[in-house]
C-alpha cells in the first residue's frame, strides 16, 4: 500500500495516466472542467506544501550551522580574555555571534566545564599511572602537587575490587 506521508513518496505515474485516460473518455465537458479545477487546486496546494517543507528543512540546516558556530564562543572567549576584561569580551562576542550576552555566558561556562573535566581526567590518569609504577601516595602527591588525601580519593575507586 502507498504511504503518502512517507518521505520521498511519489505517485506511480503510469497508474495516474491510465486513470486520466479512462476519465477523459467517460466524462462530459462540464465534469472535465470541474475535474481540471480540482486538479489545479490540488496542484497549487501540493506546491505550497512542498515549498513549506523545503523552507522548514532549510531552517533546520541553518539552525544546525548556527549551533555549531556557537561552540566557537568558548575558545574565542579564552583567547580574548588574555587581553581584555570579561564584560568587554562578552559584549564583543555577543555582537559578533549576533546573540544575547546570556548565550555567551552559557557557552563560556559550558566550555570551562568541558575543559576542567578534561584536566581532571588527565590528572586521574597520571595518578593511576604513577600508582601502577609502585609509587606511594606521598610520592605521587609530591610529584603531582596534589595533597596526599586527594591522591587517596583518586585511587580509592581504582583500588576497590
Amino acid at each position: 500500500m502507498l504511504n503518502p506521508s512517507a518521505k520521498g513518496f511519489t505517485l506511480p505515474l503510469d497508474r495516474v495516466k491510465h486513470m486520466d485516460t479512462i476519465l477523459l473518455e467517460q466524462l462530459d465537458p462540464k465534469s472535465l472542467l470541474s475535474l481540471a479545477r480540482a486538479y489545479e487546486e490540488f496542484a497549487k496546494k501540493a506546491r505550497s506544501r512542498a515549498a513549506e517543507i523545503e523552507m522548514r528543512e532549510q531552517s533546520l540546516i541553518d539552525i544546525n550551522h548556527r549551533l555549531k558556530s556557537l561552540h566557537g564562543i568558548g575558545p574565542d572567549m579564552a583567547d580574548l580574555l588574555n587581553q581584555y576584561e570579561y564584560k568587554y569580551v562578552q559584549k564583543k562576542l555577543a555582537h559578533h555571534y549576533k546573540t544575547p550576552p546570556e548565550t555567551i555566558d552559557y557557552y563560556w561556562k559550558k566550555y570551562l566545564r568541558r575543559r576542567d573535566a578534561a584536566a581532571i581526567d588527565r590528572r586521574k590518569r597520571l595518578v593511576a599511572s604513577l600508582a601502577r609504577r609502585g609509587l606511594t601516595n606521598r610520592e605521587i602527591a609530591q610529584r603531582t602537587g596534589l595533597h596526599e588525601v586527594s591522591v587517596c580519593r583518586i585511587l580509592k575507586p581504582i583500588l576497590r575490587p
